[in-house]
């Protein structure tokens, strides 16, 4: 019993019940009250100052061989844990924060295995702390390769689709800006579209090349800190170019409607130029025709029809 009883007045318990109580905190809950109690029993055998004066003075409950054992081999074990508390606070860092890939189950269940495990061993089982670690390890190492690679091939996608990006655009603010003339409004309102442009920093591609280290600190890319669940962008990007697309030629067949029963003679006549460039789709002619003037003049010819 006094190799047992060394071990725990050797044990700096503060240490432990700092470390449990910070982990505990981490993870939303509470200190177990049987983790509790088994410290409390430790700091009222430390007030007995040693082991020898422990032996001779105190109360039979508490010199209970089996009861002594148990502490000292949870004190043994919790001693792991506080010397692993960086990494186990990590290991709640990620579970709050990260976003695996929703179509992996395996590794999706190897997150919640970790998760369920989680608290059961640092305050049930504390001897099992270096398997944790090691199956966190497993699940870090197996979302790092999957990070890599999404962020890689989502870049790569929303690369291929920017120039078409940046016609959108111009698209949608030529539509805003007819639709300041009232016969025009039913055909560019673009309020369908708020989102789309809300939105559209994410399909940006990102330049930056993360790193293994950087993910690990991170947990994502700390330029564009994407995450699985942007994925998605680039379908939904196809689908806004549809319906974009769409809008702008209704608004360019309305606007061409309403213009080609007005006389223009002089050839050089911008007006004219927009209209022939409406008729053939031609965007380049249409944005660069497009100016405040112009659209003064369109007014002016439509609010006096």
């Amino acid at each position: 019993m006094k190799d047992l009883l060394e071990i725990i007045f050797s044990t700096d318990v503060d240490a432990i019940w700092h470390t449990l109580s910070s982990l505990a905190e981490k993870s939303n809950m509470n200190v177990p009250e049987n983790v509790d109690k088994v410290l409390k029993d430790v700091y009222e055998i430390k007030d007995f100052s040693n082991p020898e004066n422990f032996m001779r003075n105190a109360p039979p409950a508490l010199l209970d061989a089996k009861n002594i054992s148990t502490i000292a081999n949870f004190i043994s074990s919790w001693n792991k844990v506080v010397d692993a508390q960086n990494s186990l606070g990590y290991i709640v860092k990620f579970l709050d924060n990260v976003i695996l890939n929703p179509e992996d189950n395996q590794l999706n269940l190897l997150r919640q295995t970790v998760s369920e495990t989680m608290t059961v061993v640092i305050f049930s089982q504390p001897h099992r702390v270096e398997e944790l670690l090691a199956r966190f390890e497993n699940l870090m190492r197996k979302y790092i390769i999957q990070y890599l690679e999404f962020h890689r091939k989502h870049n790569e996608e929303l690369a291929r689709i920017e120039p078409k990006f940046g016609e959108l655009m111009d698209k949608i603010r030529i539509m805003e800006n007819l639709y300041s003339i009232d016969i025009l409004q039913p055909y560019c309102d673009t309020v369908e579209f708020k989102n789309f442009t809300d939105i559209s920093r994410l399909f940006i591609p990102c330049k930056h090349t993360p790193t293994e280290d950087e993910i690990r600190q991170n947990f994502v890319c700390p330029q564009c800190r994407k995450t699985f669940l942007d994925e998605g962008i680039a379908d939904y990007f196809k689908t806004s170019e549809q319906k974009v697309d769409k809008k702008f030629n209704d608004c360019m067949k309305a606007l061409a409607y309403n213009l080609s029963d007005k006389i223009i003679d002089a050839e050089n006549d911008p007006i004219k130029s927009l209209i022939q460039a409406i008729i053939v789709s031609d965007l380049n002619t249409i944005k660069n025709v497009f100016s405040d003037k112009v659209l003064d003049r369109i007014k002016k010819i439509l609010e006096n029809r």
